[in-house]
């Protein structure tokens, strides 16, 4: 179970990275665009 868990936690943090970081990247594109 704890291990279970624990890669859930891993998944999750990963998911949060990504996803972060995909939208730093769509927002730098869209201000480049826009200047």
């Amino acid at each position: 179970m704890d291990a279970t868990i624990l890669a859930l936690g891993a998944i999750s943090r990963a998911v949060n990275v990504t996803s972060t970081a995909v939208s730093s990247r769509l927002v730098a594109t869209m201000i480049e665009d826009a200047c």
